[in-house]
């Protein structure tokens, strides 16, 4: 009797924990592409303005609720042709974020057919990267990385906008970014 009774309870707390968890958790992948200006502190007194081109790769649990988690990496290219001394000649920076993602559009906008997506994010990771300099020390390393941002209809697509601040190789670094969803 009481191995029945066991058995019996374990199966109705399994059936509880169940209703609780994410057990069929949908998906969504979600590059994009877009423009970024990055500043970037190149002595104590001097800093570099880097425009550059990134990708956006992100990968959302359940992004069909008002509050879901998320996974991006955000890697960028710069190259500059200036001759000017504090010029970033070429750089690259492979940033890595876990991000709570917030609002999802479909609950604003219901009755425009819109696809659901998340209105907003906040993210925490690492960043590695390097940065050739003109005439300066290069700056490279890993650290630290905080991420701001969210995405807007815009006709049949999704504008979104990204900021970043970043502390790797002794410099303190903030970019601000648009992108374009370019598929799921």
């Amino acid at each position: 009797m009481k191995k029945h009774l066991l058995i019996t309870c374990s199966f109705f707390l399994l059936l509880s924990f169940r209703g609780f968890s994410q057990s069929n958790p949908e998906k969504k992948y979600c590059p994009s592409i877009g423009l970024q200006v990055k500043a970037l502190q190149i002595s104590n007194e001097q800093e570099a303005i880097a425009p550059s081109l990134f990708f956006k790769s992100t990968y959302v649990n359940n992004p069909e609720k008002s509050f879901s988690f998320g996974a991006s990496a955000y890697p960028s290219l710069t190259c500059s042709p200036s001759t000017n001394e504090g010029t970033v000649m070429f750089g690259a920076e492979l940033p890595l974020a876990l991000e709570m993602h917030f609002n999802n559009i479909e609950n604003l906008y219901r009755y425009h057919n819109v696809i659901d997506y998340p209105t907003f994010f906040i993210g925490f990771g690492a960043t590695a990267g390097f940065y050739f300099i003109r005439e300066h020390e290069d700056i490279n390393g890993i650290g630290p990385s905080f991420f701001l941002g969210g995405s807007l209809p815009f006709l049949r697509g999704l504008f979104g906008y990204r900021g970043s601040m970043s502390y790797f190789g002794k410099s303190l670094q903030a970019t601000l970014g648009l992108y374009y969803e370019i598929g799921s």
